[in-house]
């Protein structure tokens, strides 16, 4: 990812294994504002590098018959259902990862 900030519509999805993600000068990834996280691995895949990026998050929006009541990542690391114990030959890895909540924006609120 060349350096600047980037508006997501929804997750950057890792699909295959020994993926990388790799921020040059700290580029900024701005969540969806469906509250998805901006970066997803599915279970079982192995050998993951995501480094060098900022997460932030972003303001929500919703209707207003849903109110926003569930919690948010900014990065799923698999499924709190499925067991995945991982492989010691090929683990994933996080470096110079940053998560920011509030940003640069000066909006706080939920729209």
């Amino acid at each position: 990812l060349a350096p600047g900030i980037y508006y997501l519509s929804s997750s950057l999805e890792i699909k295959h294994p020994n993926q990388v993600i790799l921020g040059l000068g700290y580029a900024t990834l701005i969540g969806p504002s469906d509250g998805s996280p901006c970066i997803y691995i599915p279970p079982h895949i192995t050998g993951i590098r995501i480094a060098g990026v900022m997460l932030e998050a972003t303001v929500l929006s919703r209707d207003e018959h849903s109110p926003i009541d569930k919690t948010t990542s900014l990065l799923q690391w698999g499924d709190p259902s499925i067991n995945d114990p991982g492989n010691e030959t090929n683990p994933g890895c996080l470096i110079d990862v940053f998560a920011r909540v509030g940003g640069a924006s000066l909006e706080r609120g939920v729209s």
